[in-house]
């Protein structure tokens, strides 16, 4: 999910769209794209709008990078999840979702390997954060099945573990193909919440390098992390 204005971040790259954002001397999603590749995930369809022109000539068909990229172009706004219904005829039946805002240094295959394993519709990858209260708390059960998501925003009147939804998701397709669209639609909200009564959304924990750069400082600290890594 490539196309987001990236309002918050406006003032440190008003020159390119937020997965264009240098990090070590590349864009985010490069480094998304690489770390994506070495478990062998390499058929990616990015879903552009805003600047999306910048990415498409950057990237390209990805066969530079060792990767195949098609793109979806947003002519409007659909929201995070809106796209699905023009792509879903191009997904595998179990596919990543990936917010172009996130750098991370992790092990796909643990992830997938933990979907297989509980058979259900999506997995979320879960982790703690820094800034919890600027971030959707989940909620989950003894067999790690989400049973809860509390809002950004939201009150939050008692404790709640620091299980941070960090915005990378394993989903199958016939979820996908079954939820009835409209204009606008929010993953989030209007699928993953959606399906969480139904017992078949799960959090897969994770404690790897995961950090989203969704506000200068945050940005800030991803890029210096890096240079640490």
């Amino acid at each position: 999910m490539a196309g987001g204005l990236g309002t918050r971040l406006a003032k440190e790259i008003s020159d390119r769209p937020k997965p264009m954002a240098l990090i070590a001397g590349h864009p985010l999603l490069y480094h998304q794209i690489m770390n994506l590749k070495q478990y062998g995930i390499t058929d990616l369809i990015l879903v552009i709008g805003y600047m999306g022109h910048m990415i498409r000539e950057y990237f390209t068909n990805g066969e530079d990078y060792g990767v195949h990229i098609q793109y979806f172009k947003e002519e409007q706004p659909l929201g995070t999840g809106g796209a699905f219904a023009y792509i879903a005829d191009k997904l595998q039946e179990t596919f990543f979702v990936i917010f172009g805002d996130i750098y991370f240094q992790m092990d796909f295959q643990r992830m997938i390997d933990f979907h297989y394993e509980k058979k259900g519709k999506i997995t979320v990858l879960a982790h703690p954060n820094e800034h919890p209260f600027d971030s959707d708390l989940l909620i989950e059960d003894d067999e790690q099945r989400v049973t809860g998501m509390i809002k950004k925003g939201e009150d939050r009147n008692k404790e709640y573990k620091n299980l941070v939804n960090a915005g990378l998701y394993v989903a199958e397709r016939d979820m996908i193909t079954s939820f009835p669209y409209r204009e606008k639609v929010d993953f989030e909200r209007d699928i993953v919440e959606r399906l969480i009564p139904s017992g078949q959304v799960y959090a897969y924990h994770s404690a790897e390098f995961i950090k989203d750069i969704g506000t200068p400082s945050r940005y800030k600290d991803v890029q210096e992390a890096v240079k640490r890594l």
